[in-house]
């Protein structure tokens, strides 16, 4: 009866692991599919506007932008730092369709910036358009992961 007892609980142990990790793993894989879709998404995205304001989520220093678009809707982003750096309220940002790259119009002057980081893994992956796997490349530099072999 003792040897029963001890199977249904060595059972019931196994079951419960096997659930857990089939649910972490679904969860990591989907999260990090959806990242990246994420990522995607906002790479194709198309705006023009004039900066309204520039703030921070966190206790830090700035890192979201409110655009105010010619619609008068105002949308918020969150571009490269080193955008967001340079930037000023009244200034006016163009980012193009389908590019990783977003214009900076400050003082009459057109400075440009890539949109987003990308990583090494983000730009090998499935779910990342292979026609843009070697574009941008300067959206990558800080990532530290990268794969010489490439």
């Amino acid at each position: 009866m003792a040897n029963h007892s001890i199977n249904k609980l060595i059972f019931k142990i196994t079951f419960g692991v096997s659930i857990i990790f089939i649910c972490f793993f679904t969860i990591t894989k989907f999260s990090k599919s959806g990242n990246i879709k994420l990522k995607v998404e906002k790479i194709k995205s198309e705006f023009q506007g004039r900066i309204v304001e520039i703030y921070a989520t966190k206790k830090t220093l700035p890192t979201h932008l409110k655009v105010l678009l010619s619609s008068g809707k105002i949308i918020s982003i969150s571009p490269n730092q080193q955008l967001v750096n340079v930037a000023d309220v009244g200034d006016y940002l163009i980012k193009p369709k389908n590019e990783n790259i977003i214009y900076l119009i400050k003082n009459n002057k057109k400075l440009t910036f890539f949109y987003t980081k990308i990583s090494y893994e983000t730009r090998n992956s499935n779910y990342f358009p292979i026609e843009w796997k070697n574009k941008w490349p300067e959206s990558s530099e800080w990532d530290k992961n990268r794969n010489d072999d490439e």
